[in-house]
């Protein structure tokens, strides 16, 4: 049965509101978050640099090892470095997670007003078995499609899809999202330093543990801004489609 979908309405709603809500989260991670955090490298430095200068500034009898001290200096200087290096991948990768999020909001709140009948949003409000029914992305899907508004022809939909399973990668760890995402990603699962090696340090998705963390799972820069993009065009697509221009 055909959807009625009002697209003189959510067309331009759309268009206004969630890919400037999207740019907004993107604003504030790119240009404020991470220039805001310690630069790896720079905090490496200082770090060795303090660590020297208070093993030299120990009393000595003369019969010290300055190699062993060195060799102390740098395991302090690359311990600093993971730490630092480690938090900014921490926020990229929980960036995934806000943006997979913030996107499944929107689709679940325009699937609520407009796909569900009124009777319908008004159980989901009220009734939580209604709402576990009813307010799902799978529910909005099926509908969609049903509808004659299928969410996998619009060309961003592969994207979003392996967004999510990034996001709950990031939150889970090991499980099927992850075994799902290294069939698609295994870029994902070797740390950017050894980029070129042919898998030598590729962890599997059983070893996953804390991707929150930054370890295990490494997803750049360039990757949150893709799925950025991605959630955008998406939006711009669907109004088209709900608007019969697509």
């Amino acid at each position: 049965m055909p959807l009625f979908l009002d697209g003189g309405f959510w067309g331009p709603w759309i268009e206004r509101s969630y890919p400037a809500e999207i740019e907004s989260l993107r604003e504030a991670l790119m240009t404020r978050v991470l220039p805001a955090l310690p630069d790896p490298d720079r905090e490496a430095d200082a770090e060795s640099q303090r660590q020297w200068a208070a093993a030299m500034s120990q009393p000595s009898d003369g019969s010290d090892d300055t190699a062993r001290w060195a060799e102390w200096v740098v395991e302090q200087r690359i311990e600093r470095y993971e730490r630092a290096r480690g938090v900014q991948q921490a926020i990229l990768n929980m960036g995934t997670v806000m943006l997979w999020h913030l996107l499944e909001q929107q689709m679940l709140s325009f699937h609520r007003r407009q796909v569900l009948s009124k009777q319908e949003e008004c159980a989901a409000m009220n009734e939580p078995k209604q709402h576990k029914r009813f307010c799902t992305l799978k529910e909005f899907e099926n509908r969609m499609k049903t509808g004659g508004y299928a969410l996998c022809q619009l060309r961003d939909w592969p994207k979003l899809k392996e967004l999510k399973l990034v996001a709950n990668t990031v939150k889970h760890g090991a499980g099927e999202s992850a075994r799902a995402l290294y069939s698609l990603r295994q870029d994902l699962f070797s740390p950017p330093s050894f980029e070129g090696t042919s898998g030598t340090f590729l962890a599997g998705p059983e070893s996953i543990e804390r991707p929150a963390s930054g370890n295990d799972l490494y997803v750049t820069k360039r990757d949150l801004n893709g799925y950025f993009d991605a959630a955008k065009a998406f939006w711009s697509e669907f109004a088209r489609l709900v608007k019969g221009q697509f």
